[in-house]
């Protein structure tokens, strides 16, 4: 016969298969699982701003119809700061501070910014680095960085830097990373 310890028991019983099975159900929900999509996403979210950040700083200010050519009325900030001569080595700190500035005010976050150059020289690809490293503003580059690449394709209509003196379209490639 069944008496009062016998259903003590029972409702403990129930109580802790309860209380075991809320448990687990918050467990389970709480544990996040991150899948290999997942991971990319912030990547992808800062070579959009990269790319979004380049198109602005390739496009002109403002049309200045005394320009010589359609070039010269529209030039950007790339064109004109790309067209410098970067054998001399105050140029390429110019540049440095220039773009950085540049670069931070249209991005809007404290990110790391390394760009480089790639032009036709007739024969080859040539690469130019065109970060000045001896300046304070110039970022800790090492090849351990989780960075992004974005690109650009930059015309310059009279780069001082390249022999032939003929407009040419260079790629501008930017390294971005944050800390």
């Amino acid at each position: 016969m069944v008496n009062n310890d016998a259903q003590l028991y029972t409702i403990e019983g129930l109580a802790a298969a309860i209380l075991m099975v809320v448990t687990a159900y918050f467990v389970i929900n709480s544990t996040t699982l991150l899948t290999p999509g997942d991971t990319h996403i912030t990547d992808m979210q800062l070579e959009q701003l990269g790319a979004d950040v380049l198109r602005m700083m390739d496009t002109a200010p403002h049309f200045d119809p005394n320009g010589a050519n359609i070039y010269e009325r529209k030039e950007s900030f790339l064109e004109d700061e790309l067209s410098r001569d970067f054998r001399i080595s105050n140029e390429i700190t110019e540049f440095t501070q220039n773009f950085n500035r540049t670069f931070h005010d249209y991005a809007g976050e404290s990110l790391h910014v390394y760009p480089t150059v790639y032009y036709w020289d007739g024969g080859n690809v040539q690469r130019l680095n065109i970060w000045d490293f001896s300046n304070p503003d110039a970022p800790p580059f090492t090849n351990r960085d989780h960075y992004v690449t974005v690109t650009r394709w930059v015309y310059l209509n009279d780069p001082k830097w390249d022999n032939d003196n003929k407009p040419r379209s260079v790629l501008l490639e930017v390294l971005i990373w944050r800390d």
